[in-house]
């Protein structure tokens, strides 16, 4: 398993700097792509690391490692040679 994205509790973590300093304190990209900040949902704000379509479907996991902080696993694509 690897990690499609982290997501940052905003309960826990009231700002978005104070998200992106654990992301970067724990050496997670800030920045999917073009993009210039992370998703922002209701309660969370998701830093994307690689992209979906790079994961088989179905095989998504949510795991907490610590108050606040919850990691996307999925099992990679492997492309044959």
């Amino acid at each position: 398993m690897e990690v499609q994205s982290v997501m940052v509790d905003k309960n826990v973590f009231k700002t978005m700097s104070r998200a992106n300093n654990w992301i970067k304190d724990h050496n997670f990209k800030l920045t999917f792509y073009s993009k210039r900040k992370p998703d922002v949902t209701p309660n969370f704000f998701r830093y994307r690391q690689k992209a979906v379509n790079h994961f088989k479907p179905k095989s998504f996991r949510i795991k907490e490692i610590e108050k606040g902080i919850k990691l996307v696993l999925g099992e990679p694509i492997h492309k044959k040679k």
